[in-house]
């Protein structure tokens, strides 16, 4: 940890120094790195079409594995700020992300208009697809040393509507060897339709600073099955620091799911 002569704790986070009560004009000096922590295929931001942290908690949710999952974060954890990092390892738990919003709220949909994320609820019907993304951030300080994430992976699951028009939920849980489990979903809803919900094979991919511009490709990604993840490789790895310029504590993992009609 750094001070500065007034005793003010001072730290670094997103590529900015961040002082108490400065959060206001580090979160604008920052914004020019929008579109390269998080808007590689869409270039646009994010904040523009998620809730911003000021929209109030996300909702919390039963924990993804069970059966009965109809959306929501968790576990209850405890949140920092971009001003306030963690001084351990933690993954999705700042609340104030000027390129995300809140983190316990990782899974963001976009349906049959590509424009429009949300992480909630999309409207998609038989024969759509719908665009998942997943965000995650290493939130440890990056003044810090050896916080490095290990053994980093994800488990997708998927929900039929249980009748016409109810909801089809995608849950995303998230575990590595130092940190605890946790998790985040969403809905896709059709009026009418009893949706079912299936991976397309082949479209799961990791985007990060050193990733090839298609993304470091998921082929053995699955429902209900764990995947190892990492910012340069599936190697479980998601260290703080820097690499071409880009944050390697950041990584999106995107994949896409087709609706189908629910016998």
């Amino acid at each position: 940890m750094q001070t500065q002569g007034d005793g003010a704790k001072k730290w670094l986070r997103g590529g900015s120094v961040f002082a108490a009560g400065a959060l206001a004009m580090a979160v604008i000096s920052n914004a020019a790195n929008v579109v390269t922590l998080v808007g590689w295929s869409t270039g646009k931001s994010l904040p523009d079409m998620l809730p911003s942290a000021s929209a109030g908690i996300p909702e919390q949710g039963s924990q993804a594995s069970d059966d009965s999952y109809k959306g929501g974060w968790g576990p209850e954890r405890e949140t920092f700020t971009m001003g306030n990092p963690a001084t351990y390892v933690a993954l999705n738990s700042i609340t104030d992300n000027p390129n995300w919003g809140d983190e316990r709220n990782f899974v963001a949909l976009r349906g049959s208009d590509r424009n429009i994320f949300s992480a909630d609820e999309v409207t998609a019907c038989p024969g759509d697809t719908v665009e998942v993304t997943t965000y995650l951030q290493n939130d440890a300080a990056d003044n810090l040393d050896q916080l490095d994430i290990q053994g980093l992976r994800m488990r997708m699951a998927l929900f039929d509507g249980a009748t016409r028009s109810a909801p089809a939920y995608v849950a995303v849980t998230l575990d590595a060897k130092n940190i605890k489990e946790i998790w985040d979903g969403a809905a896709v809803v059709c009026k009418e339709h009893k949706v079912k919900l299936t991976l397309v094979n082949g479209s799961g991919r990791i985007h990060s600073c050193c990733s090839p511009q298609d993304g470091i490709g998921l082929p053995e990604l699955a429902s209900g099955e764990w995947q190892s993840l990492g910012y340069k490789a599936t190697d479980g790895s998601l260290p703080l620091g820097k690499e071409k310029g880009t944050y390697t504590s950041i990584i999106r993992v995107v994949f896409e799911l087709a609706v189908s009609e629910e016998d």
